[in-house]
């Protein structure tokens, strides 16, 4: 490792190389810095402009308008950041691009592949969507932290960062606004194709650290192929990346941590302003994206911090300086978890609804991780840094190791999880601290490595070599015993709202002929009406916040009975039916959602009809909707 400390350009510049060559030096690095600093820099804005706007209270419209400025300008300030580096490159690797353009459609298609076959819908949405949504068709409305699509009879509930929209959510409905689409065609179909194509580029970029540029794509490529085969659980890496690229903490998950990883190891390798800039705009970012980056980013920089420090070369007053410059980058989720932290509601903690059905030991959430009737997940963990570490040499193996260590050490053993699970992640988020492990880079390495091994023998070897190792990664997805993500899915069509299409036409056929006001309906049902429409604020969309919320306003009786009467519209719970009377009565209430086998026994349309239920349409075999 080559350590050079002096000054150009009028900023300090420590070069810390892991390769030969400087990453930098070549035309596919730059540039695709430069796409991560334009992306990441206008989510970093928007997550600002979005918070800015939450406390001021401007309308969404202006919001809007806001937001489209500063897509407009933002290429201003990528070139203000780059156009001297792109006069510095000398090595020129269009095959190299070409690949990585070529991996990037595929992740594009990957991402929206996966939309075309849903079978369920994830019930987070639920919370996620509706806020964005209600100020989309709401342009007039102030921007807030209120919670629109749940019925109070008073004033609204207010979350600031736990089941409500955050940025992410909200630069999606202003993408909606100016496209002049429903919210759900922007966040189902057009943001996954764009966010799929992120995930071999920000493998790529932190692979390229390590190695030269050339065998960085082919590790991204070989990185993005085993991820696809990691599909055992709902929190497994496959799963946590192309298939459900379209939620927030997802998009933090497979884009987010390798580009953070990547841009710390630049700031400590040049300590350049944009540098700075781009851990900057890449941590803004992520707290745009998800709430759990309070959780998970800050051990994510310690073990890199100890990694870089380790491969310091002992230039540790030089490399204080540069920890301080790398701290400032981190302003913004410093300054974000310290208002979160007073302003966290009274009831998320260890006890809390939210994290009721989580373990609170390491094995638990381990197990999360690692099937044990289908363990890919964690031979490919151990293979991989098996293979990585004794493919790697020199500063590359140290760093590697390190942080591997300072992961586990810290972070990852049944001797501090169930601190950290009480006192930083609470139960529900521990689990996503496996991510902060370098199982990405660690399989780039490998797959670069492995490459490199294969060029040292003749063309028809090292072709043979290639293409079978990708046979048997293909044919991987099809033997009987796959972890594959692509078992996921369970039908091929063009890409759509990923939810089931039968609960999709209910919902739209209920909004169609009801009129707006408090809904109660079944689930997912009422969920799903939320997540099209505003005009019909919800009963209950689901249980864990809205009962953290009543509790905080002592009504836990009262959405246990929301709850209670919501199953029994569902033809769940017939001994429900007292809940369902009492609610019935309740003054704001418009309309009803019931499976027509609930209405069976006569007492329950003598209730509906002597509250003023006397209108009803059948919506499908199944449903009927009942209103004032």
């Amino acid at each position: 490792m080559l350590v050079k400390i002096g000054y150009t350009n009028c900023h300090l510049e420590i070069t810390v190389h892991f390769t030969n060559n400087n990453p930098e030096s070549y035309t596919s690095v730059i540039i695709v810095k430069s796409v991560l600093f334009w992306l990441m820099g206008l989510l970093a804005c928007l997550t600002i402009l979005t918070h800015v706007a939450q406390v001021s209270g401007i309308t969404f419209k202006v919001y809007a308008y806001t937001a489209l400025f500063l897509m407009l300008v933002m290429p201003l300030l990528v070139w203000i950041f780059f156009h001297e580096q792109y006069k510095k490159v000398t090595r020129y690797d269009p095959k190299t691009l070409l690949f990585l353009v070529i991996i990037c459609l595929g992740g594009a298609f990957l991402a929206s592949f996966f939309n075309s076959g849903a079978t369920k819908i994830s019930t987070d949405l639920f919370y996620y969507v509706p806020n964005a949504v209600y100020h989309l068709q709401n342009p007039d409305s102030p921007m807030d932290f209120a919670i629109h699509f749940i019925e109070t009879g008073s004033e609204p509930f207010t979350s600031y960062f736990v089941a409500t929209s955050v940025p992410f959510e909200y630069t999606q409905a202003v993408i909606a606004y100016f496209l002049n689409i429903d919210y759900l065609s922007a966040y189902f179909l057009f943001s996954p194709a764009l966010l799929g194509c992120l995930i071999p580029i920000a493998l790529y970029y932190l692979i390229c650290q390590f190695v030269d540029p050339k065998l960085a794509v082919v590790g991204a490529l070989f990185t993005v192929a085993i991820v696809l085969l990691l599909g055992e659980t709902s929190r497994t890496p496959g799963t946590w990346s192309f298939p459900n690229i379209y939620s927030g903490k997802v998009f933090f998950i497979s884009i987010g941590i390798p580009l953070f990883a990547a841009a710390t190891v630049n700031s400590f390798r040049t300590a350049s302003p944009s540098d700075w800039a781009l851990t900057f705009a890449a941590t803004t970012a992520m707290v745009g994206a998800t709430s759990s980056t309070m959780a998970i980013l800050p051990p994510l920089a310690v073990v890199l911090v100890v990694a870089c420090a380790a491969v310091s070369g002992g230039e540790y007053k030089t490399f204080i300086k540069n920890l301080f410059l790398y701290s400032c980058s981190l302003s913004y989720l410093i300054v974000y978890t310290l208002v979160a932290f007073f302003n966290l509601h009274s009831d998320v903690g260890t006890n809390s609804p939210i994290s009721e059905d989580f373990p609170v030991t390491f094995l638990g959430h381990a197990g999360f991780f690692f099937e044990k009737s289908g363990p890919a997940t964690a031979l490919v963990l151990i293979v991989s840094t098996v293979l990585a570490l004794l493919m790697t040499s020199g500063k590359v193996r140290k760093f590697t190791l390190v942080w591997v260590v300072a992961t586990i050490v810290l972070f990852l053993n049944p001797i501090v999880a169930p601190l950290l699970i009480k006192y930083l992640t609470t139960p529900n988020i521990y689990w996503r601290l496996f991510y902060i492990y370098p199982l990405p880079l660690l399989l780039g390495l490998t797959g670069a490595k492995l490459f490199e091994y294969a060029g040292r023998f003749s063309k028809p070897v090292q072709l043979g070599f290639i293409s079978v190792t990708f046979f048997i990664l293909f044919i991987s997805h099809f033997v009987p015993f796959t972890t594959s993500v692509l078992y996921l899915r369970t039908e091929f069509a063009w890409p759509r709202y990923k939810m089931p299409p039968a609960s999709q036409r209910v919902a739209l056929a209920v909004i169609a002929v009801t009129p707006p006001g408090p809904m109660l309906a079944p689930l997912p049902l009422g969920g799903i009406v939320a997540m099209l429409s505003a005009k019909y604020p919800q009963m209950r969309v689901f249980n864990e916040a809205e009962k953290v919320w009543f509790g905080e306003r002592g009504l836990r009786t009262e959405i246990d009975n929301r709850i209670c009467a919501s199953e029994f519209v569902n033809g769940d719970k017939p001994d429900c039916f007292p809940e369902f009377q009492a609610l019935l009565g309740y003054t704001n209430l418009r309309s009803v959602v019931i499976a027509k086998s609930a209405t069976l026994d006569s007492k329950v349309s003598s209730a509906l009809n002597e509250n003023g239920f006397t209108n009803r349409r059948e919506i499908d075999d199944l449903l009927l909707v009942y209103w004032k």
